[in-house]
């Protein structure tokens, strides 16, 4: 999980390792179904290693945080029916990692498989399943 890649301040809470897209000038929120994710959220939890904390958000609305982009590996958590190294992925309506089916545009390429609620490797891309 190599790189500088820039920080963009959220417009809602947003959790770890989900697809997001541009809600305004230089902010981010969670990419539902349909919607065309400029990355992926990072890994870290805001509130952790605080014992008992919350361990699923990755930002507060209002702070920001670092999003991969193009070019980038990451892991996005899997939505319903797991992926496969080489799936096409795209957001689901929770922004969730789920196989993109022909006709349909992708924002990342999957390198590492997982089982829906795990976390699957991805390369972060755009295009469209031919």
């Amino acid at each position: 999980m190599a790189g500088d890649g820039q920080q963009f301040q959220a417009s809602a809470n947003i959790n770890v390792s989900v697809f997001v897209k541009i809600s305004g000038d230089n902010t981010v929120e969670t990419a539902g179904a349909g919607d065309e994710a400029i990355g992926v959220m990072h890994e870290s939890a805001w509130d952790t290693p605080i014992p008992n904390a919350n361990d699923t958000i990755a930002v507060y609305s209002g702070q920001s945080k670092r999003v991969y982009q193009a070019t980038e590996s990451c892991e996005v958590i899997v939505g319903t029916g797991g992926l496969t190294a080489g799936d096409f992925v795209k957001p689901d309506a929770a922004g969730l990692g789920v196989a993109a089916g022909t006709g349909e545009n992708y924002s990342a390429v999957c390198t590492t498989g997982a089982a829906a609620g795990a976390r699957a490797k991805v390369l972060v891309t755009a295009g469209q399943v031919n």
